[in-house]
């Protein structure tokens, strides 16, 4: 259900500049974790949402997102 956003975030799509799946119930954690891994070579998405989206670990993924957003791609 999520692989093409994936997809879009992993390529750098600059069409994407907004990920959101907030109250997504069928979005799995591992799923989430990759999106997140995949912000590090990212340089459009400026935005990322996933306010009561079902995931079973929060933090792990809010840390992974932490971690992206500070990467030195995403900072140039």
């Amino acid at each position: 259900m999520f692989d093409g956003l994936l997809e879009k975030v992993r390529s750098n799509d600059p069409e994407l500049t907004e990920l959101n799946v907030n109250n997504s119930e069928a979005i799995r954690t591992d799923t989430l974790l990759q999106m997140a891994e995949a912000l590090r070579g990212n340089t459009h998405v400026r935005s990322f949402s996933l306010a009561t989206s079902d995931a079973a670990d929060h933090h792990r993924v809010t840390n992974r997102v932490a971690s992206a957003s500070n990467s030195p791609q995403r900072r140039q």
